[in-house]
């Protein structure tokens, strides 16, 4: 198929620093990327991209979550290592606010990064010999601990439930809290699902609905939160997508696909994606469920790194840090193939400038710019 748009390199920055081989992130003019300084010293680092020019870097040896996916809200990145602890840190002091272990709470654990939610992170933990587990939340200025939900105590279950889809009820005039929520026998080996539910409920303990969605043995749990959009709520489990709403707790549709617990949903631009997993991609309508297409290609977006939209243009590197990889948007089809590698390096998932209309990723030791032409 004949190619019709061109990649063009605008500009590289050699560094001193060894970047770590994942995702980085734009916030307002600065790229941001986990990198180790000259004495092998972990640090966040931050350049200027208008002068190209390094602005800052910040030592991270004593804070957790080094190296994950960042994810900032109102000017402040978290960063969450599931089996260690997190991080939240004020970019615009350009400092650590605190760093908090999931073990504060004694024998607790964490197999899932929080949410974002007025001004707090919305953390889910579990006891899981003890059949607990609890909604801790944590404001981002700093970091006081309130508990937003917890459900009832039961020793003969392992219970657990994913960090949840925040919703301002305007009926209500209060928070809903829309968690995946799995309870499972702690007896059987190996340890999957037995019961799995969609529950809707309140930062008061009460149940404004909740409907079950598997009864199995066969089925594992899925480590990403439902997400919201208008007045609905999307999340997979197992081999099916489902779409509820979020007041009555009736469902809208629930469509059937290839799906993992590793699978996710993606809203870009207010486009739906389904990344079912390391191979495969979709695109779904939100309205019906429909798979408008599916993509099976030598690597999908990243389970964890996401991916750019921009002009019709679906950008992400190969693996979350290997080639560049281009899909049309609108059917699927593949226009930058991995085998092409215009940059001759592996980068991570280019991230948009929107001010400039350009993609800034790294490579082990470089800062990239490039654009994206018909």
């Amino acid at each position: 198929m004949e190619k019709n748009i061109q990649i063009n390199e605008l500009w590289r920055i050699s560094a001193d620093n060894k970047f770590w081989p994942g995702d980085g992130a734009v916030y307002e003019d600065t790229y941001l990327t986990w990198g180790n300084d000259p004495s092998d010293e972990r640090v966040l680092i931050a350049y200027d991209i208008r002068s190209q020019e390094k602005k800052w870097e910040y030592n991270f040896t004593q804070h957790y979550g080094w190296g994950q996916e960042m994810l900032i809200k109102d000017g402040f990145l978290y960063c969450d290592k599931l089996d260690l602890g997190f991080t939240v840190f004020d970019l615009s002091n350009k400092v650590a606010v605190g760093s908090v272990r999931h073990d504060d709470t004694p024998n607790f654990t964490s197999s899932e990064v929080g949410s974002f939610h007025d001004n707090k992170i919305y953390k889910s933990i579990y006891e899981p010999n003890e059949g607990l587990a609890v909604l801790l939340t944590y404001k981002l200025t700093d970091l006081s601990l309130g508990v937003a939900f917890q459900w009832l105590f039961n020793p003969e279950l392992k219970v657990k439930f994913s960090s949840p889809a925040v919703v301002y009820n305007e009926g209500q005039q209060r928070n809903n809290l829309l968690m995946l929520l799995n309870l499972s026998n702690k007896n059987f080996m190996p340890d999957t699902v037995n019961l799995t539910l969609i529950v809707n409920v309140n930062e008061d303990y009460s149940v404004n609905w909740l409907d079950t969605l598997d009864i199995s043995s066969g089925i594992d749990f899925n480590y990403f939160s439902p997400l919201y959009y208008g007045d609905d709520v999307f999340f997979i489990l197992g081999r099916n997508m489902y779409s509820y709403d979020f007041i009555s707790g009736s469902i809208n549709w629930i469509t059937q696909i290839n799906g993992s617990f590793l699978s996710k949903i993606v809203i870009v631009e207010d486009e739906f994606y389904a990344i079912l997993s390391n191979t495969t991609f979709s695109k779904f309508n939100p309205d019906t469920g429909e798979i408008i297409w599916t993509k099976s290609i030598g690597r999908a977006p990243s389970i964890i790194g996401d991916f750019e939209l921009y002009q019709e243009k679906i950008v992400y590197s190969h693996s979350g840090f290997g080639p560049l990889i281009v899909l049309n948007n609108s059917n699927g089809e593949i226009e930058v193939e991995a085998f092409e590698n215009p940059f001759n390096t592996n980068i991570s998932n280019p991230k948009l400038y929107r001010k400039e209309g350009i993609f800034i990723a790294h490579s082990n030791n470089e800062i990239i710019a490039f654009e994206i032409k018909e």
